[in-house]
């Protein structure tokens, strides 16, 4: 199966800049030519140089494999992974597609395993998540214990065939924070055509990066744990 990886980044400040370095990184070290079709990179308006600097290295613009998009104006999250998919289909998209988050840690294996948990699961499940968000955290004064799976799904990176993604359409761009962005209105979409929507327990640590370059722990890191156990009914395990 070949897969379209879609990046949306927005970099405004180092430590941005270096946690998306990390998810570059680490993502050419674990994943395997087998299944790339094709690297979209959609750059929402960042302003630290620094990462404009990186993506004009030779190895990023030396192959037809990697697109490097950088929008006019701000399209938010939502917007930028719309994009990405506009651009898939302007250069030939593969046939599944996966929406990667700009602040995570890839582990080994970790694609092989979402394809299993696809493989075994489509019929029933048309998002599989590869993991929580690492800085997904309550809303101010809300109590950790009242975070659910909806909330959750918003965080997740998505793998999706492009079927699922041509019936359900577009992303709304209204992002309003944990469990009110375009992912949780998208999701919700499929749940009421009796689908489900769910994400691998045993790579939610891992492949959310729960540390960052120094292998420090970063905020959210207790939150995505505990959520990540609560979740566990709606979770595919392995």
């Amino acid at each position: 199966m070949k897969i379209d990886f879609i990046l949306p980044v927005k970099i405004d400040n180092e430590k941005r800049y270096h946690l998306a370095v990390q998810t570059l990184t680490t993502f050419f070290l674990t994943t395997t030519t087998e299944h790339f079709n094709r690297l979209i990179i959609v750059d929402d308006c960042s302003t630290f140089e620094d990462f404009r600097d990186e993506l004009s290295k030779p190895e990023f613009l030396e192959t037809k494999l990697i697109i490097n998009h950088i929008n006019p104006s701000q399209l938010g999250v939502g917007g930028s992974k719309n994009k990405g998919i506009e651009l898939a289909n302007i250069f030939g998209r593969g046939e599944a597609v996966y929406f990667m988050d700009s602040d995570v840690f890839y582990t080994y294996g970790w694609l092989e395993k979402v394809l299993e948990a696809y493989n075994k699961n489509k019929d029933t499940f048309k998002i599989i998540g590869g993991g929580i968000h690492p800085y997904l955290q309550p809303r101010q004064n809300e109590d950790t214990e009242l975070l659910t799976s909806h909330d959750a799904v918003s965080g997740w990176s998505w793998f999706l065939d492009y079927e699922t993604w041509d019936k359900y359409g577009k992303l709304a761009d209204n992002s309003l924070g944990t469990g009110k962005s375009e992912d949780w209105e998208y999701c919700q979409r499929i749940r009421n055509d009796g689908y489900k929507v769910g994400c691998l327990k045993n790579q939610v640590i891992a492949h959310c990066g729960l540390t960052n370059s120094e292998g420090q722990q970063i905020p959210g890191y207790n939150e995505s744990k505990i959520l990540a156990e609560r979740i566990t009914k709606e979770a595919l395990l392995l």
